[in-house]
């Protein structure tokens, strides 16, 4: 089982529903059948029928993508994390040929490891500031900075790397990589 987020759940879950997240919108709505089943909470009162939920893919073609996330200035993009340690970017429907940053050479992938958490600064906009987590070459965890490239706002600068943190990693498993 994998920890994330102070809950446990198999790794193959996790990836499965990091998978359906990212290639898939879900849209809910009431049913309109009164023969519907209601459900009920732990006082038994009574709540409305459960929702349908309808799937639409909206973007295929990723290698083992754990978590999606925007920058936060309003650009639309979304920003999809592979686990073998690409960042690729989704705008309009269209995923974009080149990675926003490529660090495969830098990743110890997969299982429960590899590049596995992205967190764009606060002050995004103004400084260009986002942080990775991912597993190195020699199994510990890494957190470190980049920078957007001063050019491209769609690329990252692979030079731009600064360290955070490097934590020792005992095993090969159990390794979370959420950053917020």
């Amino acid at each position: 089982p994998v920890k994330a987020l102070g809950l446990r759940c198999s790794t193959s879950v996790l990836f499965a529903l990091a998978g359906i997240s990212l290639g898939l919108f879900a849209t809910a709505r009431p049913l309109s059948d009164p023969t519907i089943r209601r459900f009920k909470d732990a006082t038994d009162r009574q709540y409305g029928p459960f929702p349908t939920i309808q799937l639409q893919p909206v973007a295929s073609g990723f290698a083992s993508p754990v978590t999606v996330t925007n920058a936060g200035d309003g650009s639309g993009r979304l920003f999809i994390v592979q686990q073998p340690g690409q960042i690729r970017i989704l705008i309009n429907g269209t995923v974009l040929p080149t990675p926003f940053l490529d660090i495969h050479e830098l990743v110890s992938c997969c299982g429960e490891q590899g590049l596995l958490g992205l967190a764009f600064h606060p002050d995004y906009m103004s400084n260009g500031f986002f942080y990775v987590d991912y597993t190195n070459n020699l199994g510990d965890t890494v957190v470190a900075r980049y920078t957007v490239s001063a050019k491209d706002p769609n690329v990252a600068d692979p030079d731009s790397a600064q360290t955070v943190l490097i934590q020792d990693q005992p095993f090969s498993n159990h390794n979370g990589g959420q950053l917020a």
